[in-house]
């Protein structure tokens, strides 16, 4: 986890490298590398209780950006048609509301990377107001 920690805080560093007039490509760099910051803390995450240690960097290798966005996709339409039920409060129903955040969360992260990395048309002068979600 400490690698997804370490792209954090260089998102962070990045963001604020111009306070006074922010630069593009700093802005764009610190989306790209916090949505990195997630992929890899998921990828830790999945990983961490693999039998093999040794060979958990190779498991690591096999995750892939398109497939986990569409799982993260398919899971957030699961889950808001199971609120639609309203379920009862419960541990399950707990669990499914952090399921949701955690996926959506993915999802958008990836959309705005995307948008960071490709979309040149698209000018900001805050993260926070040019790729919402972004904090």
């Amino acid at each position: 986890m400490a690698y997804a920690d370490e792209l954090l805080e260089l998102a962070q560093d990045i963001a604020n490298l111009h306070p006074e007039q922010p630069h593009q490509s700093s802005l764009r760099r610190a989306v790209s590398t916090a949505y990195y910051a997630l992929f890899h803390l998921l990828i830790f995450e999945a990983t961490a209780n693999w039998s093999r240690p040794e060979l958990r960097g190779a498991l690591a290798r096999v995750f892939d950006h398109g497939p986990m966005k569409q799982a993260a996709d398919k899971k957030v339409s699961e889950l808001n048609s199971y609120f639609k039920e309203k379920p009862p409060e419960g541990p399950e129903r707990t669990v499914a509301y952090h399921l949701y955040n955690l996926t959506d969360v993915f999802a958008q992260a990836q959309y705005h990377r995307n948008e960071a990395d490709y979309n040149t048309a698209r000018q900001c002068s805050n993260p926070s107001r040019c790729f919402p979600g972004i904090r």
